[in-house]
């Protein structure tokens, strides 16, 4: 029951994302040294920021071509003893000219694939974070590929729910002792 009311939240969240274009005023906070390299957090009113821009935010690597600077998710934590739940978001959408597919279905593995837009389809280079290592982001050949990994975890994982809402691939997995 747990799972699908944040799911449910998750899922009404991001549908609100889809029908809001309001400015948000945030601030970005950069992470210490000890954290992760390359993404950048937002703090603000959770439900505004849910409402306007994602709360994590990917520095993109550029290698070749003219690449967005970053790359976003919206990502909610619903911790229980033991574990968590994780539900996730790409922005895809603010880069993509259509809709991501799923492409790569994995027990632990998968990924999504959107065209880029035109002034982005000449871009090559990744997005991705050791703070949050389970995402990240490829460009290349005029795509984005937003992957998702969850094997890398010692403990128990399970993608519970995947699909498109808004444009945008989601996921919905488990982490537990």
């Amino acid at each position: 029951m747990k799972r699908n009311s944040l799911l449910m939240t998750a899922l009404f969240t991001l549908s609100l994302i889809g029908c809001t274009n309001t400015p948000n005023a945030q601030s970005r906070i950069q992470p210490s040294p000890s954290e992760a390299v390359g993404a950048v957090q937002t703090q603000t009113d959770p439900l505004a920021q849910a409402q306007r821009q994602p709360n994590i935010k990917f520095d993109v690597e550029r290698q070749a071509g003219t690449c967005p600077d970053t790359v976003g998710l919206w990502m909610f934590v619903q911790g229980f003893e033991g574990g968590a739940d994780h539900t996730v978001v790409a922005d895809t959408q603010a880069i993509a000219s259509q809709s991501a597919k799923l492409v790569v279905n994995q027990p632990k593995r998968l990924e999504y694939e959107a065209p880029l837009r035109s002034e982005y389809a000449s871009c090559i280079g990744q997005a991705k974070s050791d703070q949050f290592r389970a995402y990240n982001f490829q460009f290349g050949n005029g795509k984005v590929r937003f992957r998702t990994d969850v094997g890398w975890s010692d403990g128990y994982t399970e993608v519970l729910y995947k699909g498109i809402s808004a444009s945008r691939p989601y996921i919905h997995w488990q982490a537990t002792e």
